[in-house]
């Protein structure tokens, strides 16, 4: 997420609002760049037995704190709920 106000979202989620139903391209690339940036998440959790669901977790949450983070003041509500989010998947990591 960017600090500046006018740069706080995320284009391949606006892309897909935007214009998703009506330009199938830009719903292909929102895609791709959401399963990449999923791949990404993955391989910074090697060796968790859960990384698939985690990383398709976490995705979804930096998805939620974007959009969050467009009707906020500031960023700072939705990284600290993202924190949240990590520490719980890790915790649960632990226990399985």
């Amino acid at each position: 997420m960017v600090r500046r106000r006018d740069l706080s979202r995320c284009a391949f989620i606006n892309a897909v609002v935007e214009v998703g139903a009506t330009l199938p391209q830009a719903l292909d690339i929102s895609r791709r760049h959401k399963r990449d940036m999923t791949a990404a998440i993955r391989g910074l959790m090697k060796g968790s037995s859960t990384a698939k669901a985690d990383a398709q977790a976490l995705a979804l949450a930096v998805d939620g704190g974007i959009v969050a983070t467009q009707f906020a003041d500031s960023p700072a509500g939705a990284l600290k709920a993202l924190a949240r989010t990590v520490r719980a998947i890790r915790l649960a990591s632990k226990v399985e």
